[in-house]
């Protein structure tokens, strides 16, 4: 059984993190990380992608998530099945492809 006072060091906590999230992860800075990825080229597989880190990895997730917003620049297509290791990170195996 959890003591009251535990309990709110983890709100605390959660409230930091999802603080954290919001101003670190911004749908700006999430489109400049998929412009640096498709750079001069006109797809990507998950192969291709190089993660640095938990926050590009945050970021991949939520551009995978933003793809058919307005203003995106870019499509994901999902291979058949399958993961692909990215310096740690397990992710689908996908396509992601700039919009003609």
């Amino acid at each position: 059984i959890k003591e009251p006072e535990e309990e709110g060091v983890f709100e605390k906590e959660m409230e930091s993190l999802k603080e954290r999230l919001k101003s670190a992860l911004t749908r700006k800075k999430v489109f400049e990380f998929f412009k640096k990825l498709l750079e001069e080229k006109r797809e990507v597989l998950s192969e291709d992608i190089n993660l640095d880190g938990d926050e590009e990895f945050l970021m991949l997730i939520l551009g995978v998530i933003m793809h058919d917003e307005r203003g995106s620049f870019y499509d994901v297509a999902f291979e058949e099945k399958g993961r692909v290791s990215v310096n740690g990170y397990r992710i689908p195996r996908m396509r992601i492809r700039k919009k003609v």
